[in-house]
């Protein structure tokens, strides 16, 4: 597996941490280094044949909730499946994801 290794990332999303902003973005605005595909890719993989589903269930709702947290620069895939009772998290450390230009503009 190829693990995302940032020295400055250090923490992990406090997700009732009032201090912590959510900015709520659509893989359309975002690029990725390669690792961080690979990363998505095979986290996407694990967890479909850990709830024996096919890895294209998870693709579709990947975009449903995608999160840039400020200001910890982590960037949040949530994943949920109601059918499946669960919850299934992403985290791509800063330095492993962009904010397209054509974002920004909008």
């Amino acid at each position: 597996m190829h693990i995302i290794d940032s020295q400055s990332y250090e923490q992990d999303p406090d997700l009732d941490n009032k201090e912590q902003i959510y900015h709520p973005l659509s893989f359309s605005e975002i690029r990725f280094s390669e690792n961080a595909e690979r990363t998505i890719h095979e986290a996407v993989e694990r967890i479909a044949i850990y709830c024996e589903r096919s890895p294209m269930y998870f693709y579709k709702k990947m975009d449903n909730e995608l999160y840039w947290l400020d200001p910890s620069g982590l960037l949040l895939i949530v994943i949920h499946s109601k059918d499946l009772d669960a919850d299934m998290y992403i985290e791509i450390p800063p330095g492993h994801w962009w904010i397209t230009g054509s974002a920004m503009s909008s």
